[in-house]
């Protein structure tokens, strides 16, 4: 499996496995086809960052 990925707004080399998105929260036009982003979403720590979210909006 691919260990890297290029961002498309930064231009940058992401190693998906020690690191996911970069710039989870700063708008990116590419964000709807990123596999970068998907890969983020599925992970845990972005599930417990939004809920993180949630919980502080309260």
């Amino acid at each position: 499996m691919i260990k890297t990925l290029r961002c498309e707004k930064y231009n940058e080399i992401v190693d998906i496995e020690n690191n996911p998105c970069p710039h989870p929260d700063d708008y990116c036009r590419f964000r709807n086809m990123c596999i970068i982003n998907f890969r983020f979403n599925e992970s845990k720590h972005c599930k417990d960052k939004k809920e993180d979210k949630i919980e502080n909006t309260r």
